[in-house]
């Protein structure tokens, strides 16, 4: 059993966001016919011409696109001067379950009239040329993925940026869209080496690599490859080469991602998972996995840690660690599932990650103590900030009040409010009753988490400072600041009584000395013990143990960078 810890954390600074009622004033706007020359637009408008053709679901076919936004207060109409983007795409249709819904998500690819790459930023997000437009049709509050990818982000990681948009294809209405990030190796998205063909030895062709776990329909046998390892839980995993993908590969470094993985299996089925110097410590980002469980417990998805789960790997010269995420798909989740009742899927209640033939690397993560403790005060840390609530259903409304008349004109073309929808749970006759529905589930899960993570590493406030007393001697280590970048850490040392000698050392979560001096002749009633510059250390949670002639007098925990 963990023992309960004072701990102290920096809150995430939540913002002030309006509480006005975002919904009821969109249904209640003025009807129009959304399609209509005269018809102006609140979001930033898309306009995609592919001379009438139809856009299959491959191969991409090119088009042309235009994207208008007039500004904040603005209004956007059809044939207003393109002032984000004017010009050629390669476009395709995307999607599996998906793909029979009326409302069509797509990739594209900017382009010159020649094809090759257009490199260009739209609507703010970083220069790149490969973006998905994904249609929220059964999530009928359009914002799953782009609450879930926003929260991801917020906790230190890559996820897909994201800009609502609506969409008018080839002179027809097509409702809101999320324009995203397509996930990739870029230094402005995942940022890892881009291999090349004569990246065929070490440490060259050690990274980077995104793999994915997913379902294999509709791909080629040699696309993916199944573990040789007898996992520790579930069948073996299957594993796809995603970017780069298989064709993109040379035989020496398909080789190499796939020995690497075996090992990698290997290590997490053995009983030695945990050693710090062989195990998952000195082989994967912890903070990327504790992020992307707490992400993926939080939101409860059908596929989360089955299908869209992606990992990375480091090229071994920047650190070769092995990464979870980034996230990607989560329409099927918070609420917005109707079957798995054989595993609680629908419900508030009960893990995913331990849960029917998931990735297993979780449910075996969790049986080692220290990473246990470390997503419990993670999750402690995050309560008070992004996943507070409150701030939550801030940004629901607030998502809402922007997405404004773009609501009405979306169902007015795609009327399926108090329709069921696969796989709707439930499906009230109002946009109010859809956030409603959400919001109430939300804070249901989080209570439900809190009851199983909760008390045990205590949040203590918005202060800098910890004082730990030892025992009953009085002996109190006060760190200075705290959580800290490690710059200039101090801390005071009070009531040691007589003592000629301290030992000062600092360990990192897995028990390893990372830093240690002495300090000799110490003041026996009041000692400042001052660090060198430890900002090269990295993030994460150490304890600092101060010892006399006589044993350990005092110990504090310290953050770093949280």
């Amino acid at each position: 059993m963990i023992r309960s810890i004072a701990f102290i954390l920096l809150s995430s600074i939540i913002p002030v966001l309006s509480a006005q009622s975002p919904v009821e004033s969109n249904m209640a706007a003025e009807a129009q016919d959304p399609g209509s020359v005269a018809a102006a637009y609140n979001l930033p408008l898309v306009v995609l011409d592919t001379d009438g053709e139809a856009i299959p679901d491959e191969p991409r076919i090119q088009a042309t696109m235009k994207i208008i936004s007039n500004g904040p207060g603005e209004l956007n109409k059809r044939f207003d001067t393109p002032n984000v983007y004017d010009g050629y795409i390669s476009i395709e249709q995307r999607g599996e379950s998906s793909a029979g819904f009326p409302k069509k998500s797509y990739s594209l690819e900017l382009q010159l009239e020649d094809g090759t790459n257009n490199n260009v930023s739209i609507l703010d997000l970083p220069a790149e040329n490969d973006f998905v437009l994904y249609a929220p049709y059964s999530d009928k509050t359009f914002m799953r993925n782009v609450l879930v990818y926003k929260l991801f982000r917020e906790m230190d990681n890559w996820a897909p940026k994201t800009r609502f948009v609506e969409v008018i294809l080839n002179g027809d209405y097509r409702g809101i869209y999320v324009l995203m990030e397509k996930i990739k190796r870029d230094e402005n998205r995942v940022d890892i080496d881009k291999l090349d063909a004569t990246d065929v030895s070490e440490p060259e062709i050690t990274g980077g690599y995104i793999l994915r776990r997913d379902k294999t329909n509709g791909m080629e046998s040699y696309e993916y490859w199944k573990s040789p390892v007898e996992q520790i839980y579930y069948e073996p995993l299957t594993y796809q080469y995603f970017d780069p993908d298989y064709y993109e590969l040379t035989e020496a470094q398909r080789t190499y991602i796939r020995n690497y993985m075996q090992e990698f299996d290997e290590m997490m089925s053995s009983p030695d998972f945990n050693d710090p110097e062989t195990g998952y410590p000195a082989t994967i980002d912890v903070k990327s996995f504790i992020d992307m469980m707490i992400i993926n417990e939080f939101s409860k998805g059908l596929d989360c840690y089955m299908f869209s789960t992606y990992f990375y790997k480091q090229n071994d010269e920047d650190g070769g660690k092995f990464f979870a995420g980034p996230p990607w798909d989560y329409n099927i989740s918070l609420f917005n599932v109707n079957y798995g009742y054989d595993h609680n899927i629908p419900y508030v209640h009960s893990w995913v990650y331990d849960n029917w033939s998931r990735v297993y690397w979780w449910a075996r993560l969790m049986e080692d103590e220290d990473y246990e403790w470390e997503v419990l005060c993670r999750w402690e840390e995050l309560r008070h900030g992004i996943l507070d609530y409150t701030y939550l259903e801030n940004y629901i409304d607030n998502t809402a009040a922007y997405l404004g008349d773009a609501i009405n004109r979306n169902f007015q073309k795609f009327p399926i409010l108090g329709t069921y929808i696969w796989p709707n749970k439930e499906w009230p006759p109002t946009y109010s009753g859809e956030l409603n529905n959400m919001k109430s589930w939300i804070e249901g899960r989080l209570n439900w988490i809190d009851g199983e993570w909760g008390d045990v590493c205590e949040y203590v406030g918005d202060v800098d400072q910890v004082i730990e007393p030892s025992d009953e001697t009085g002996i109190t280590l006060r760190v200075m600041p705290n959580p800290t970048d490690m710059h200039r850490l101090s801390a005071e040392l009070k009531n040691i009584q007589q003592n000629d000698r301290l030992k000062v050392e600092l360990f990192d979560i897995r028990g390893t000395l990372v830093h240690a001096f002495s300090i000799e002749q110490p003041d026996p009633n009041y000692e400042m013990i001052r660090f060198p510059d430890l900002t090269y250390l990295n993030d994460g949670l150490y304890l600092l143990r101060v010892s006399g002639q006589q044993g350990v007098l005092a110990t504090s925990r310290i953050v770093k960078g949280r």
